[in-house]
């Protein structure tokens, strides 16, 4: 007999059960695979690349537990498309996100990896882009996308939004207990919504510079704050948003402020641009910065489409990032 067609059968009598398994629980498999060529001029010499732009597939559910209560989980999984392999723990986390909760009438309450409270309620409105509207919000002044070791509260209540969150911990030598917190909140007023966000971490203090954490040194404290205001109309969205990081033992002061608008064109294409301009007021060694990205994005299907996105960025080093993908992403 045919070994191919041997395999199949294997492979569908293993995978069938897994699939209706997977439906009568509620669970849904999900995925994207995001690559683009990179061409980097950074450093006048210019190198290009075949990148992966934060690939992944992961699964998500819930369970009708009756009384309106619900369990809620995910898990998702970093995958490097480029090299055809799952994301190494050398290369940085492995894992996206991956949390089990309870949601019913008093919101929701998640505990694991999770997307933090600060991005949720500012930084997705401060870097809306594919990627390169990170070196203003995350390289430049700090903010954050994920969070693990987290405990977080989600609720809504009409045009009212709420989040909170604590990290805890137990091998972060800078602190025992609570490592950091985090508190946000946003309103709704028809096509325009207001949010602000605080978020305090305990980091270690490296008092010898031997690249070591001190445990025995109090921890200094490493705050954010964000505030963004954000309108949507017809095809049409515009984001201007401020945000600052302090962290007083390391002399670090720098605070940015963007502004980013998006258009659609006709039926199946984007039009996406953003600055941001930084200042720093501490005595780290950083320097002011500001950046513009440029992106355009064409819809081949409601999962699929074709995009660019350009960077030319003074970052906080005195360094500069000029960076072109050239890019195709399909959602499953």
């Amino acid at each position: 007999m045919n070994k191919k067609f041997i395999a199949l059968a294997v492979s569908s009598t293993l995978i069938a059960p897994l699939s209706s398994q997977a439906q009568e629980s509620g669970s849904s498999l999900y995925g994207r695979i995001n690559l683009a060529i990179s061409v980097d001029d950074s450093a006048n010499n210019t190198t290009t690349d075949l990148a992966d732009i934060t690939s992944r597939f992961g699964i998500r559910g819930e369970e009708d537990l009756g009384n309106g209560l619900a369990a809620v989980y995910r898990y998702e999984f970093r995958v490097n498309s480029d090299e055809g392999s799952l994301r190494s723990a050398a290369a940085g986390p492995t894992q996206r996100l991956s949390y089990v909760g309870l949601r019913g009438g008093f919101g929701e309450f998640r505990a694991g990896s999770i997307w933090s409270t600060f991005y949720n309620t500012v930084g997705t409105y401060l870097d809306p882009t594919y990627s390169l509207g990170f070196y203003g919000y995350s390289a430049y002044v700090g903010g954050d996308y994920r969070s693990d070791n987290s405990i977080q509260y989600i609720g809504n209540f009409g045009p009212v939004g709420l989040s909170a969150q604590v990290v805890v911990d137990g091998d972060n030598p800078a602190n025992d207990n609570i490592d950091r917190w985090s508190i946000g909140g946003s309103y709704n007023i028809g096509p325009v919504l207001l949010a602000a966000a605080y978020d305090s971490e305990e980091v270690g203090i490296d008092s010898d510079g031997d690249g070591e954490v001190d445990s025995e040194l109090t921890a200094d404290s490493r705050d954010r704050f964000g505030i963004a205001a954000s309108y949507s109309g017809d095809g049409y969205t515009m984001n201007l948003g401020y945000q600052t990081l302090e962290q007083d033992d390391a002399g670090v002061d720098r605070s940015f402020w963007t502004i980013n608008t998006g258009f659609n064109v006709g039926d199946s294409n984007r039009i996406f641009i953003q600055y941001w301009d930084g200042s720093n007021d501490g005595s780290d060694g950083s320097i002011d910065g500001d950046g513009v990205v440029l992106g355009l994005y064409h819809s081949l299907s409601s999962r699929t489409r074709l995009w660019f996105e350009g960077t030319n960025a003074d970052l906080v080093d005195g360094s500069e990032a000029d960076i072109y993908l050239f890019g195709l992403r399909h959602d499953f």
